[in-house]
């Protein structure tokens, strides 16, 4: 394992520094294109020393995975709308930002079964703690 992660900082720093001529967009993409080109390597790895099946390794990250995708295009789409409306960069910034928050929050909600427990959960710990009409 600690080989894995040597040879993936190694390979993550060369990657972006051999993109940073093209700019921040251009390492960003490489830099999600060699996670998904290293994920066979992880999942081998997680068999390896966890005995975890890869297929329940995607299994679990299915969900995740979906609902960043959507959201992602979701703050894209947002910001090439508002974008033109605004001569100060940061203010589109800021409103996709707390917009993908809300866009994943919500997906990975409605999508997971294990996010609706959590929340559920979390909610019931909340009211036990604070008492309506208290």
């Amino acid at each position: 394992l600690r080989t894995y992660a040597l040879t993936q900082l190694i390979s993550t720093i060369a990657l972006g520094v051999a993109a940073a001529p093209f700019g921040l967009i251009a390492v960003a993409w490489v830099s999600v294109l060699a996670s998904y080109v290293a994920l066979p390597f992880q999942l081998l790895m997680l068999r390896k020393a966890l005995g975890l099946r890869p297929q329940d390794a995607l299994r679990a990250i299915a969900a995740p995975l979906m609902a960043s995708l959507a959201m992602g295009g979701g703050v894209w789409a947002l910001m090439e709308m508002i974008r033109p409306h605004f001569t100060l960069v940061l203010i589109p910034i800021f409103i996709c930002v707390v917009a993908g928050m809300g866009i994943y929050a919500i997906l990975i909600y409605v999508i997971s079964k294990e996010a609706r427990t959590i929340v559920r959960h979390q909610l019931k710990a909340f009211r036990a703690r604070f008492p309506a009409g208290a």
